[in-house]
């Protein structure tokens, strides 16, 4: 296994206001612009997305990454 496995994605639970969060192709930052008002940055790395797809692991690590994000969806309603 490679050692980006599963980083596709920024870890949700480590997003900060102000702060990018970034994953190997994908990075968010969120800003706060008063309550209940929220400006999201979303940025993908289109030259990182290409070596993924072309990655032997590709397919598993997008489902590790997919089954990771609901996981953690469903443990933040908790």
């Amino acid at each position: 296994m490679k050692p980006c496995y599963g980083t596709i994605f920024p870890d949700p639970t480590k997003i900060q206001f102000f702060q990018p969060a970034a994953g190997k192709v994908f990075q968010v930052e969120v800003s706060t612009l008063g309550p209940g008002h929220r400006d999201t940055k979303l940025e993908a790395n289109l030259e990182e997305w290409q070596n993924c797809t072309q990655c032997e692991e590709y397919h598993t690590c997008l489902d590790f990454c997919m089954a990771s994000l609901a996981f953690k969806e469903a443990v933040a309603r908790i």
